[in-house]
């Protein structure tokens, strides 16, 4: 048999041979898909994809397109509002009320309002003192008692009589004639001469302001009128302030109070 008949008949059995290798592996295919084996599933047509309705771009300031502007994004930007009053701008995104929604108003109840403190008066306080009942003043009550006499004849000669007259308030640490004696001729020339020297000694025993006992025992350290700091010891009662013993105290004058001490009080160191 020549090539030439042969020939034909070999290229008709291949045809039939690939139909039937096509036919039978689609049938194999459908099959598999129906029973559901691992990979049936990538075989099957493709889910219609949701219909998503186009979305209007929002307001931005300065919207002039930008080859970099990637558009709305979802999570990011949303539609914009109606028209109407603006409500809120942030990051680009503009927020307005919708057309007939009017603005609400709620009133709170006064029981609820924030209370309205008024701010503090810049003026000093000033200092009020309740009336000691006394009808004398301080150098009256010295004079009463009879027994300050070395201690107020050292103010007169100071000259500053006038100073525990002139002050609405004044407290005096008086020095008894008996404390003046336990101090030496020599060193009380030292405190008193010159003449003011003598004043910062008389001056290391007066108080500015009304301090009884008991505000004296609440600074517990306070500096006299001569620039001498002092503590204050006691308590409940005044025992001792500076160097000196509390003899008697709050002797009220009707304007100023009195402390009688043990011990004179040195002045302050040049």
């Amino acid at each position: 048999m020549s090539v030439e008949r042969v020939r034909p008949v070999f290229l008709a059995l291949l045809t039939v041979l690939a139909l039937f290798a096509t036919v039978s592996c689609a049938s194999q295919h459908k099959d598999v898909s129906k029973l559901g084996y691992p990979g049936s599933e990538n075989v099957t047509s493709p889910p219609a994809k949701a219909y998503e309705p186009p979305r209007d771009r929002v307001d931005r300031p300065n919207s002039d397109p930008s080859p970099n502007d990637p558009g709305p994004v979802a999570g990011r930007d949303t539609p914009e509002p109606p028209e109407g009053e603006v409500l809120s701008r942030s990051n680009g995104i503009v927020v307005r009320r919708p057309p007939g929604d009017a603005p609400r108003t709620v009133k709170i109840p006064e029981s609820q309002r924030p209370r309205q403190i008024p701010a503090p008066s810049r003026e000093a306080p000033r200092a009020e003192y309740a009336p000691t009942g006394a009808s004398l003043d301080i150098v009256q009550t010295l004079e009463a008692e009879g027994r300050f006499g070395r201690f107020l004849g050292l103010v007169r000669q100071a000259g500053l009589t006038q100073e525990l007259l002139n002050e609405a308030r004044m407290s005096l640490l008086a020095p008894s004639d008996k404390a003046f004696e336990t101090v030496s001729n020599s060193m009380l020339q030292s405190w008193t001469t010159p003449p003011e020297r003598l004043r910062k000694f008389v001056r290391a025993h007066f108080l500015y302001g009304q301090m009884d006992s008991a505000v004296l025992l609440d600074a517990r350290n306070v500096r006299s009128v001569g620039g001498v700091n002092l503590s204050v010891e006691g308590q409940g009662t005044m025992t001792g302030i500076g160097s000196a013993r509390v003899l008697k105290a709050d002797l009220m004058a009707k304007n100023g109070v009195i402390h009688e001490i043990d011990r004179v009080i040195p002045p302050p160191s040049d």
